[in-house]
């Protein structure tokens, strides 16, 4: 169907939104010719915003006052589709694409963190040692003399410290008496009575020597050891050596006998006083006579054991 230009009367085409002869902007309504407006102002009109898709060629189009292409009259969104929408989603899209690739760049491209080589030692150091206490409870490590004499060392420590004594153990004849057992605790020779819950410092360590060096000759006495006893309470022999505070002083004058190649008791005796000539009383307190025969049979282990791990000379 023809179409003519309501304004000059010329013949244009369906698809003109501007009078090629005149100027006037075209409104196509209906087939029929209807009014229009010419143009006050001639804008420019570029070849992107007159493109119109060619499968809309035979519908009809309406334009704004402003030039801009409205939707066809059968509202078919697939025409009439501004171009510049479709150029930013464009550009987005492409923005987006980049801003992924980027990322992801500098991803891969950072240098792996450094491990603290102070925080791995030390974690290495608590695998070790766990590792080596997870050792120590199976049977192979057991059986190693080494092992073996630190379990004997600990459990010594723990009945230490449940009598109120703190130190640290190095030597012990612990387990080797059911009485009871001598160590060395912070370099002082001590006697362990677990029985009565009673311990007491050998003042004179010397005389672990002398009394080895007797025994190493078969002879039978006398020894002297001096003890401290912390805590003591009146007993027995409370008249025997002095008292300074809390702590009975007590001197044990030690004779022997030997029995399968053992030292035991022949006689125990004590004094009055600080300075003693004649030790003429007997021990009467079973506590202390109880002390004298662990020095009897435990002196000379403790003194080996000290010896070899070059704790005593």
């Amino acid at each position: 169907m023809k179409r003519y230009c309501p304004k000059c009367k010329s013949e244009v085409s369906p698809i003109d939104l501007i009078c090629p002869h005149c100027g006037v902007r075209l409104e196509w309504k209906s087939p029929m010719v209807d009014q229009a407006q010419p143009i006050t102002q001639p804008e420019k009109i570029t070849e992107a915003s007159t493109a119109i898709n060619p499968q809309t060629s035979d519908q009809e189009y309406s334009v704004s006052p402003q030039g801009s292409p409205l939707k066809s009259a059968d509202n078919n969104e697939s025409g009439g589709i501004s171009a510049p929408k479709k150029s930013n989603k464009k550009w987005l899209k492409v923005f987006l694409i980049l801003a992924i690739v980027g990322g992801l760049y500098n991803t891969f491209r950072d240098d792996p963190p450094q491990e603290n080589p102070k925080a791995t030692s030390s974690a290495s150091q608590v695998a070790q040692s766990a590792q080596h206490m997870e050792s120590e409870k199976t049977p192979s490590s057991v059986s190693n003399p080494k092992n073996k004499r630190q379990a004997k060392l600990d459990k010594a420590y723990d009945v230490i410290s449940s009598m109120g004594v703190t130190g640290n153990v190095t030597a012990s004849t612990y387990e080797s008496n059911d009485k009871g057992f001598m160590a060395i605790v912070d370099r002082k020779a001590m006697i362990f009575d677990i029985k009565n819950n009673q311990y007491a410092i050998v003042d004179n360590i010397n005389c672990i020597q002398d009394f080895a060096n007797q025994v190493s000759n078969k002879a039978r006495g006398p020894i002297i050891v001096r003890l401290a006893i912390p805590n003591a309470t009146h007993d027995q022999d409370e008249k025997a050596g002095f008292g300074e505070g809390n702590t009975h002083h007590i001197p044990f004058y030690i004779v022997w006998n030997y029995e399968n190649n053992q030292p035991v008791d022949d006689g125990l005796f004590t004094g009055t006083g600080q300075n003693i000539y004649r030790y003429e009383t007997y021990l009467y307190e079973p506590k202390n006579v109880t002390l004298a025969h662990i020095f009897l049979s435990d002196a000379i282990p403790l003194l080996n054991d000290a010896k070899q791990q070059g704790i005593l000379k």
